[in-house]
């Protein structure tokens, strides 16, 4: 618009690929804008307009996005003005963008690597075993969020399939893990889901590339309705033992239906909402759900110590008896040849007096 002074510009996200010019002037440029496409859909950025590219007058700042059709390419919120009070909104979007996203990883990363160590030490309690492994899966789907290329996969379709697929791996491995916690038998519903998660990966991996995103859509819609009912499910279960540490995992569940819910009804722009929940709340629940794993861990280890410590007292009263039974034994037996020394000389003393007389 011609106006004097500093001009910044915020760009949220760019789906997939783009590049940025100002008048004739390119400012910035992703470094594939054909496949394998770089990924911008989740990177903010902050640019100072260079003067020199300016001019009195209107000027133009033109966008060119780069994407595949199925995936819905486009742009996120564009704000051109003051660069001090952009910087700070560029700030609070990466915050909100990238820094939560990255929080998550490494506290599930890390979690979810003690919950391993613990199994591999008491397999016993596959609980730890199934929490490490969702852990990893949900590792992965977030790190779709911030990757900026589509290695290792060849192209963006192919990192859309696995992100997919990674998805319905940690929806399987959430209700296992929530059934293993709650100690539920369920061998006719683990198979149910076993049969359509394969089912939903095959399709997903399969799908000609035309029909992938409707597909894809009826994957997440599908593993979304499992996990809702997962989160829905263990509560009733919770509330029947009344055990402290079940109760505390349904709390932690039905704040995560809540915001699942929200963010997916997001997604697919059935409410209108800025703000998605799940960055906010998923590092909050996590390590909450981490913090009831190590109060059952803690009990199950006082317990086998209380075990321990019983048996030790057992082994120390039986030892006690058997050396009371031992010495009694002992003496008996003392006795026993005493008194047979005794028979043998009356015996002696008999035959010799006889043979006297």
């Amino acid at each position: 618009d011609g106006r004097a002074g500093p001009v910044a510009l915020v760009l949220e996200s760019v789906v997939m690929a783009g590049e940025v010019y100002v008048n004739d002037a390119r400012i910035w440029s992703d470094p594939q804008l054909s496949e394998p496409l770089s990924r911008s859909w989740n990177m903010p950025r902050y640019w100072r307009l260079p003067e020199s590219s300016l001019r009195d007058g209107a000027n133009t700042v033109w966008i060119r996005v780069a994407g595949v059709a199925g995936q819905t390419p486009g742009l996120g919120p564009v704000y051109l003005g003051e660069p001090q009070a952009l910087a700070r909104e560029h700030d609070l979007r990466w915050w909100r963008n990238r820094t939560l996203f990255m929080l998550n990883l490494i506290v599930s990363a890390v979690l979810g690597g003690l919950c391993f160590c613990i199994w591999l030490m008491r397999r016993e309690q596959r609980a730890f075993g199934w929490y490490a492994l969702m852990a990893l899966f949900w590792v992965l789907f977030i790190a779709n969020v911030l990757v900026t290329s589509p290695w290792p996969f060849a192209d963006s379709i192919g990192a859309a399939r696995a992100n997919a697929m990674v998805l319905v791996l940690y929806v399987a491995c959430f209700c296992i893990f929530t059934w293993r916690f709650g100690e539920q038998s369920l061998p006719r519903t683990e198979k149910a889901l076993w049969i359509l998660s394969a089912a939903l990966l095959a399709a997903v991996a399969l799908a000609p590339r035309a029909q992938l995103p409707e597909v894809r859509l009826a994957a997440v819609l599908t593993a979304s309705a499992i996990f809702f009912a997962n989160c829905l499910q263990f509560p009733f279960h919770a509330w029947r033992t009344r055990r402290p540490e079940n109760l505390m995992l349904a709390a932690c569940l039905l704040v995560f239906l809540a915001v699942s819910v929200h963010d997916l009804l997001r997604i697919l722009k059935l409410i209108a909402s800025d703000t998605a929940y799940t960055p906010f709340t998923s590092v909050v629940v996590t390590l909450c759900i981490s913090a009831v794993l190590g109060l059952r861990h803690a009990r199950n280890v006082r317990r086998i110590e209380r075990f321990s410590q019983d048996l030790a007292v057992g082994i120390a009263q039986a030892r006690t008896e058997l050396a009371t039974t031992l010495e009694r034994e002992h003496a008996l037996a003392l006795a026993n040849a005493r008194l047979q020394d005794r028979l043998q000389i009356a015996h002696d003393l008999h035959d010799g007096l006889g043979g006297s007389l």
